[in-house]
């Protein structure tokens, strides 16, 4: 059946698909309460779009209450624009039918909702599991923006979500980004939230290859029970007030890059956190800037950590730097860059150099530098600390230029007296010392003439 829309285009519903199209379609309601919408059906439901859709409603957009799988995909360049006061699209029912999922598959959707009194002014939910696949979201909401209340699976997806109030993503279960989705958020609440300590339902959030911004005022991803995963990513976040990327249960960075800045910790696993092959800046302006009431590890690891009124790192039971990382943490003056029930140093096949010093500027090598074997102490006293793979050549004498632009060879220290058979010995040594630094400063001199 297809029917002209009485505000253009066509809306056609093929009962043998149980599809519903929409090709160039506008619809407009004007009337109803929280409860009715545009585009009202039951159970089952595919809408298929073509061409550029509009919706407007003083209600919600598309919207079921009886349970059931609502699909929606569209031709290539295809586009729906829902501009509603409820939700945008809703899928209900799922404590009647154990069943309200929605899957978005290759849509492009742009959906602002402005609330009123008491409704609500929600972007997209599923009280099922809510899938974007392949998809362009934007959402405007006034509260929620994607909401699956039995979790939210987003896949090779640009996803772009402001929310005045409450959560930009929301789930009492899992959050699964993946497969080079690229997600924005801007929150006045939080960004990212999952599990539901309430009702004990785990809900762990898992970013995979993917990029990942969000600018909230209370945590940016967060998990009341569950662990964070984020590996083969690039996540920018930000908290005004909170914690930046905190999970209640551990937290899990690999092979990724991170910055995040946070009110309380920029990241914080409660039962533990590691850093593995990843880049991490991490500040805190109002707490430790890497924080776990267990243990600390970072592992082949670049990571700065910065905290503008605490220690920098901190993991209550222990700390542990390790094999070929780079970490500088700053804390606030008067207190332990790093601090841990103990601090484990473990080279792991390199030598390592430790800097201690009230700063960057001021810090000296750590007594014993380099090291080669693992050792742990129960406290460094310094407020800044600086752990690094040992560069050999640092103990070759320093490269001089003269006023000329020419090389100053070193100068080899010699002992004038006779000292018996050691006389050899220490001319050869210094001799090849200062050959070293002579092949070293032709390699230069080439290099800086060309």
């Amino acid at each position: 059946m297809v029917r002209p829309s009485k505000w253009g285009g066509t809306v056609t519903y093929d009962p043998s698909s149980n599809t519903l199209i929409l090709n160039d379609a506008t619809i407009v309601n004007t009337t109803g309460t929280i409860n009715d919408a545009a585009v009202s059906f039951d159970n089952d439901l595919k809408i298929h779009l073509e061409g550029s859709n509009t919706i407007n409603s003083v209600c919600s957009g598309i919207r079921s209450d009886d349970g059931g799988t609502l699909i929606i995909d569209g031709r290539e360049n295809s586009t729906l624009t829902i501009d509603s006061v409820c939700y945008g699209i809703r899928m209900g029912g799922f404590s009647s039918t154990g069943v309200a999922d929605m899957t978005i598959n290759g849509a492009s959707i742009d959906i602002t909702t402005v609330g009123k009194d008491n409704r609500t002014g929600v972007g997209i939910q599923a009280e099922g599991n809510l899938k974007v696949i392949g998809s362009e979201i934007t959402v405007d909401a006034q509260h929620e923006g994607l909401i699956g209340n039995a979790g939210v699976s987003i896949s090779t997806s640009s996803v772009s979500v402001v929310s005045t109030e409450y959560e930009a993503i929301l789930s009492n279960y899992g959050v699964s980004i993946s497969e080079g989705s690229d997600i924005y958020i801007e929150s006045e609440w939080m960004g990212i939230t999952a599990g539901d300590d309430l009702s004990s339902k785990v809900g762990p959030i898992t970013i995979s290859d993917s990029c990942v911004t969000a600018n909230t005022y209370e945590a940016s991803i967060y998990t009341m029970i569950g662990d964070i995963s984020i590996s083969g990513s690039e996540v920018s976040a930000s908290s005004e007030s909170s914690n930046c990327i905190f999970s209640q249960s551990e937290l899990v960075v690999s092979q990724s890059e991170i910055d995040a800045i946070g009110h309380w910790p920029a990241l914080r696993g409660a039962t533990g956190l590691s850093v593995v092959g990843s880049d991490v800046l991490a500040r805190s302006t109002n707490d430790v800037a890497i924080y776990s009431q267990a243990t600390v590890s970072i592992i082949d690891s670049n990571v700065d950590a910065i905290s503008d009124v605490r220690s920098a790192i901190m993991g209550v039971e222990s700390l542990k730097f390790e094999g070929d990382s780079k970490v500088s943490a700053q804390g606030a003056e008067g207190t332990n860059a790093v601090v841990g029930g103990s601090i484990s140093i473990v080279p792991q096949g390199v030598d390592v150099d430790i800097w201690v010093g009230a700063d960057e500027q001021s810090a000296e090598k750590m007594e014993g530098a380099p090291f080669s074997e693992q050792f742990t102490t129960d406290s460094i006293d310094a407020s800044y600390f600086l752990y690094e793979v040992h560069d050999p050549y640092s103990d070759l004498p320093p490269i001089i230029w003269d006023d000329d632009d020419e090389y100053v060879p070193p100068i080899v220290p010699v002992q004038e007296e006779d000292s018996g058979d050691n006389d050899t010995v220490t001319i050869v040594a210094c001799a090849a010392a200062a050959v070293v630094a002579a092949l070293m400063a032709a390699f230069l001199i080439l290099d800086r003439r060309h």
